[in-house]
């Protein structure tokens, strides 16, 4: 599956938030779209999965507009997954995966015995399958992002959208949480995933999508697009980037602010 963001451009009334975005993603990439607070990340998801229609441009699934789709057949194209959030309610972990199925079948349906079978097999695919029975709620953060992409994987789409699924977890579970999402790009699986972090695209991404001032500053490999002076101008602080031993590629090894120098060991 192919997903074409063309011309995209978006206001808030007279605030103009994204200006003629274009790019694509297609399915077995993992691509990070990194920017500053601001710049558009989460509008831009929200015009893809149909949360903003008042945008010009257009946004094209397989050679289709989405504007032309329903929600229910937008939602077995694209899944988006949250930021891990605290839960109100006590649900099992399978019960949450579950609801991601919700969208294949009318409003008061209920899941069918394929549907858990489904389910299960996601928890499985992640390393989450001996959680099925647990409480979501007491989850530590890392499992609870595990289960939302879970969730996601239930609705059967093949264009997974995340926003920042690494944010407020430990290095750990970063870790642990993105290498299970670069194994949905090798599954096949799209994957637009948008990070403040330049080592999760220098690690995992298959291409990275700079965005500022609501335009695409550049999209490309990340060890060509985010060089030291576009992460300082992105994000305002000095950037030495050394490459990784073993590697071609270069990887993201120190930031180093005005007046820091950069210890013996890391040059």
């Amino acid at each position: 599956m192919k997903l074409d963001i063309q011309n995209l451009s978006f206001s808030y009334k007279s605030t103009e938030v994204l200006r003629s975005v274009s790019f694509s993603l297609v399915g077995g990439e993992l691509v990070c779209l990194l920017g500053p607070n601001g710049v558009g990340k989460s509008t831009l998801f929200k015009c893809i999965l149909s949360l903003l229609r008042s945008y010009s441009g257009d946004i094209v699934l397989d050679g289709v507009s989405t504007r032309s789709l329903t929600e229910r057949e937008l939602a077995r194209s694209i899944a988006y997954i949250p930021q891990a959030h605290g839960p109100v309610f006590h649900y099992s972990v399978l019960d949450v995966v579950l609801m991601g199925a919700a969208g294949n079948h009318g409003f008061f349906a209920l899941p069918r015995a394929e549907d858990e079978q489904y389910a299960l097999a996601q928890l499985e695919a992640l390393g989450m399958a001996d959680m099925a029975d647990r409480d979501y709620s007491l989850l530590s953060g890392g499992e609870r992002q595990l289960v939302l992409i879970a969730r996601a994987l239930a609705q059967r789409a093949q264009i997974l959208v995340m926003d920042e699924p690494t944010a407020n977890l430990d290095y750990g579970n970063q870790v642990r949480v993105m290498e299970h999402i670069t194994g949905l790009s090798r599954r096949g699986y799209g994957v637009l995933l948008s990070t403040h972090n330049p080592e999760h695209a220098f690690f995992w991404s298959s291409r990275t999508v700079v965005l500022l001032d609501g335009r695409v500053e550049a999209d490309g490999k990340s060890q060509d697009v985010l060089t030291e002076g576009t992460l300082e101008k992105l994000y305002g602080v000095r950037v030495k980037l050394f490459p990784l031993g073993g590697y071609a590629d270069t990887a993201y090894r120190a930031c180093v602010p005005l007046g820091i120098s950069v210890p013996e060991v890391a040059r």
